[in-house]
């Protein structure tokens, strides 16, 4: 079987073959979905809808394979084996074959809808690996790991944006005035320290604000604290926030990660209430120190 990889979103956790990456995300607890694909066709998608009350499944599985009976009329329907909360069943399409399964998640409150495209034949082994690693995490700090990111948050903290580039990601989280935005930038070879601080001092501007050497996911950071920078009126009222950055290096995934943490005066979060993992295997991490 492929290589798996673990992905955490908005408390729904599964594991993917490493080759597939999310190309479309949702970013509502209400209604949203995930999109993954390898590098020729789309090979998953995972969605979500609020629910105050479990749905029919039968109902709601009859309605599924109607739909696929009409767009496929030669298809060939078989049940997925009930042994675990989901429900639904493989469509055979000549050389190709779908998958489509539904649960219901009472904690969440969410009716979930996984489809899995199989454009070479359905892989039985794979299709139920990934079923199976489905789980709804029981976390203090809920958890977001996808585009090579892996940090978890606060309660209260939720994902206002991600933006994914090639070779540059960035997430915001928010909680009111208080926010953390994580940076990652791929391709980078060489880094150091000395680096790491002309760009916060850049990034900080005329705040002047107080550098120190830390220590992040197991690496030396550039740490700086300050005030942000912001209009002469807000600074008046005292409506500007206190900053706490670090910027490091990882050189088993050759990238550069900065964290930029923000709140208002009165708020005792830090960045050590945002632990975050850059290396993603044991032996990497150890490759680090």
């Amino acid at each position: 079987m492929d290589q798996m990889q673990e992905v955490d979103w908005l408390q729904m956790h599964f594991a993917v073959p490493v080759e597939w990456s999310i190309v479309r995300h949702g970013l509502r607890t209400g209604k949203g979905r995930l999109l993954l694909a390898d590098r020729r066709d789309q090979r998953m998608q995972l969605s979500w809808t609020r629910c105050a009350n479990p749905p029919d499944l039968t109902e709601a599985i009859r309605q599924y394979r109607e739909k696929d009976r009409l767009e496929w009329p030669t298809g060939r329907f078989v049940d997925l084996t009930p042994a675990t909360p989901w429900r639904g069943y493989r469509h055979y399409r000549d050389d190709s074959a779908l998958t489509r399964a539904g649960r219901y998640e009472s904690r969440l409150r969410r009716w979930i809808e996984m489809t899995l495209d199989w454009p070479h034949g359905c892989d039985t082994e794979l299709e139920t690996a990934i079923l199976q690693s489905f789980r709804v995490p029981d976390e203090s700090r809920p958890r977001w790991r996808a585009f090579g990111v892996d940090v978890h948050v606060p309660n209260g903290y939720q994902l206002a944006r991600a933006e994914v580039k090639p070779a540059r990601v960035t997430l915001r989280f928010e909680n009111g005035r208080s926010e953390l935005t994580v940076h990652r930038r791929g391709m980078v070879e060489a880094w150091s320290i000395a680096e790491g601080r002309t760009s916060l001092a850049r990034q900080f501007g005329r705040t002047c604000p107080q550098f120190e050497s830390g220590a992040v996911a197991g690496h030396h950071a550039c740490m700086a604290h300050g005030e942000e920078e912001t209009v002469r009126i807000r600074r008046f009222l005292g409506q500007a926030r206190q900053r706490c950055d670090a910027v490091w290096h990882c050189p088993s995934r050759h990238a550069v990660w900065h964290l930029d943490f923000r709140r208002p005066r009165g708020d005792k979060t830090g960045l050590d209430d945002f632990p975050i993992t850059c290396c993603l295997s044991p032996v990497e991490r150890r490759g680090c120190r």
